[in-house]
């Protein structure tokens, strides 16, 4: 029972993290930046610490993403 609840628990709380980190990355980053940001082009000053800060970004998602899933299918 402890560990069902456990498992629901993480898987919640993984999904409401997952959507919130979402929700922000789709607010302060444009779309295209998220899509592309592999192929841009580094003639402008400030894009190598703008592909750094994407970069992290979508670590930080993919993370998140893939602990929900992972909690999903645990349970």
């Amino acid at each position: 029972m402890v560990i069902a609840l456990a498992g629901w628990l993480a898987g919640w709380l993984a999904g409401w993290l997952v959507g919130w980190l979402a929700l922000f990355l789709l607010a302060c980053t444009p779309v295209r930046s998220l899509l592309l940001a592999h192929i841009h082009t580094h003639t402008h000053t400030h894009t190598r610490s703008r592909d750094g800060i994407h970069s992290l970004f979508r670590f930080v998602f993919l993370f998140y993403l893939l602990l929900g899933l992972a909690a999903r299918l645990w349970r």
